[in-house]
């Protein structure tokens, strides 16, 4: 089994903004499936980037999230989600 590197994912949904994110592979899956989240149609699917270009522009800061620090926020939204109903 080979180790998964973090690179650059464009995730793109049909007539929709692209988001762009840093990590790993099982990572873009997981932040696509955030994206998804209440949708039916024009889903989120994440692709490399292969644009050297782009990828330069997305290192310097001109878009783009740690898709690590993205999925994190989220676990920690949905478990304070969780306790809501309780007391």
């Amino acid at each position: 089994m080979t180790e998964q590197q973090d690179r650059w994912w464009a995730l793109r949904a049909y007539n929709s903004e692209t988001q762009y994110g840093y990590g790993t592979e099982a990572e873009a899956e997981a932040w696509a499936d955030v994206l998804n989240r209440g949708r039916e149609i024009n889903l989120y699917a994440p692709e490399p980037v292969e644009d050297a270009e782009m990828c330069r522009r997305l290192d310097d800061g001109q878009g783009g999230v740690n898709l690590a620090d993205e999925l994190a926020g989220v676990a920690d939204l949905d478990a304070e989600g969780e306790g809501e109903g309780e007391g």
